[in-house]
């Protein structure tokens, strides 16, 4: 049985060259990511049958603490959050190297 390695395709992940102006694009998207998993986790939290807010079963309250949670989900983030950010961040710039920009 032979083992077949898969490296990723140049450019796949690469937002450009490795600009400050990209760098931060890249940044910024590497949070909202983070930002948008953490807010998953919160809502799957809240749906579960031990609700981690309490109650609220009603459609206002529902937008009210989903509207919390992507709030929160953000602040969490743009403080380092769970170091997601960090990771993508590390693996966009890797691919950003690597990349033929001259095509």
């Amino acid at each position: 049985m032979s083992v077949v390695s898969i490296g990723p395709v140049a450019g796949a992940l690469s937002l450009g060259p490795g600009t400050e102006k990209e760098q931060l694009k890249q940044a910024g998207a590497a949070k909202d990511f983070e930002s948008i998993l953490v807010a998953q986790l919160f809502q799957s939290f809240r749906e579960s049958e031990s609700s981690w807010m309490g109650g609220g079963d009603d459609a206002a309250s529902g937008t009210a603490f989903a509207l919390g949670e992507q709030q929160l989900a953000k602040t969490i983030s743009s403080g380092g959050g769970f170091g997601i950010s960090r990771v993508i961040e590390a693996a966009l710039r890797k691919t950003t190297v690597g990349t033929d920009t001259t095509r």
